[in-house]
């Protein structure tokens, strides 16, 4: 029963990462990588490719599953809801909440919270993990005390990257065959 939500198995956040990776990647699991390319004054010198250790983790329909509650975790009645509800990006992800052990014993009122994901859910390009040790507020959950910080990454992330968003402003076709601004208000 301790296997089962969690207890009993060890693995370092990186580990995590990388399963929640495979599950991004429809199954492939691959290295962890931290260096795509390294560059001097703008020219590549050397450049580093993803290596699959594993082409498939598992089923489809065992993917499938995985996929759809982890994006559950975000969406109404998620453990991650309130922070993602609205996030203008899906998040697929799981919290974590666990009692700290020292000395083969749990200790009271110690935790770690955890979230891991990607996102954009449904076509991901970007995944973390977010592990806080010991949190002090008061709270000690996963969804409240590191989900708001992989929000906060991701939000950053996703405010940069122009071809995410869609645009608000569709040019009419008129307006560019005669090179023509698009009409504005003073102000």
């Amino acid at each position: 029963t301790q296997m089962a939500i969690g207890y009993e198995i060890q693995l370092t956040p990186l580990q995590s990462l990388s399963f929640y990776n495979a599950v991004a990647n429809n199954g492939k699991y691959v290295r962890p990588q931290f260096v795509q390319e390294i560059k001097r004054n703008g020219i590549a010198l050397h450049t580093s490719r993803p290596i699959v250790l594993k082409d498939k983790i598992c089923s489809d329909a065992a993917l499938k599953s995985a996929f759809q509650m982890m994006q559950g975790v975000g969406e109404t009645g998620g453990t991650a809801s309130k922070v993602f509800k609205d996030s203008p990006y899906k998040v697929a992800g799981k919290t974590g909440t666990a009692w700290v052990s020292e000395n083969g014993q749990y200790l009271d009122h110690v935790y770690r919270a955890s979230f891991v994901g990607f996102f954009p859910a449904q076509n991901p390009r970007y995944s973390c993990i977010v592990v806080i040790n010991k949190p002090v507020s008061g709270d000690y959950y996963g969804g409240v005390v590191a989900a708001p910080v992989f929000k906060e990454l991701a939000d950053k992330i996703y405010s940069t990257e122009i071809d995410q968003h869609k645009p608000i402003f569709k040019p009419d076709s008129a307006l560019i065959a005669n090179k023509q601004a698009p009409p504005v208000m003073a102000g």
